[in-house]
């Protein structure tokens, strides 16, 4: 169950619209915009539309204008600002390094793990930024030994557009305020400096409930054994994939790496 009982869940609360209060106050504070959200979901489906097993593969490409035309769910979110739900799963073979036949295929190596629980309900989260997240993050870096500028790709837990513009500057990818920029110019898609969710994403891969978080650890493996097919991205030495459960509420930052 997501939610309080006593303050939330009595109330109508939905999911959405508890996700939306966090856009509204994290956008006060930071100055995310609306063509930034949107410009999220252009990414999301730009990567999907390289990815044939992705929901939305073949559904064409979205604009910007797209995104606040489609039907108003809980403001500022749109159809488009929202995951797609659907059926799914995932999995991962975790071997020691040792184990690991070098001469026959390249692996993904864990070479940083953090982990996070500051609050249950939304309720009690004081502000968008104070979630655990970029402790969790920093656990991860400091035991990899890597900093954010060394990170080929990332992949970010995205039910909705103003996550992976929480989670990038949460990580240190940019400074605070830049998330949004950062979607906007082009950074996150196909040929960007920072590819972002290159499988498409809960936005338009799908969102696939419980087992949801697996394909963001599988689309990162896949992206550093270079299996990742038409949406392969070029020299990806280091991965990191970030997700949670709850709302922003238990927290997993992974870093990837060609190297143990």
């Amino acid at each position: 169950m997501v939610g309080d009982p006593e303050f939330e869940l009595c109330y109508g609360a939905s999911i959405p619209a508890m996700y939306a209060m966090i856009a509204q106050r994290f956008m006060h504070q930071r100055g995310t915009t609306r063509d930034q959200l949107s410009a999220v979901a252009v990414s999301a489906r730009e990567w999907a539309l390289a990815n044939a097993d992705a929901y939305m593969f073949g559904r064409g490409p979205l604009a910007p204008a797209d995104i606040p035309a489609s039907r108003p769910i809980a403001s500022p979110f749109h159809k488009f600002d929202c995951s797609v739900p659907c059926e799914g799963g995932g999995a991962l073979l975790i071997v020691r390094g040792a184990s690991v036949d070098r001469g026959s295929s390249r692996a993904a190596y864990i070479v940083g793990i953090g982990e996070s629980h500051y609050h249950a309900p939304v309720s009690e989260i004081a502000e968008p930024s104070e979630t655990g997240l970029a402790e969790c993050a920093q656990r991860a870096f400091q035991m990899s030994g890597l900093s954010p500028e060394q990170i080929s790709i990332a992949q970010l837990y995205d039910p909705f557009t103003i996550t992976p513009i929480i989670q990038v500057e949460e990580c240190g990818f940019v400074e605070p305020g830049g998330g949004g920029e950062l979607f906007e110019s082009g950074a996150a898609g196909p040929g960007g400096s920072l590819p972002l969710n290159t499988f498409g994403g809960l936005l338009s891969f799908g969102h696939t409930g419980d087992s949801s978080g697996i394909s963001f650890f599988v689309e990162a493996a896949q992206q550093i054994m270079g299996l990742a097919g038409k949406r392969q991205v070029d020299n990806v030495d280091t991965a990191l994939v970030h997700t949670y459960g709850g709302i922003l509420t238990d927290h997993v930052t992974v870093i990837l790496g060609r190297e143990p």
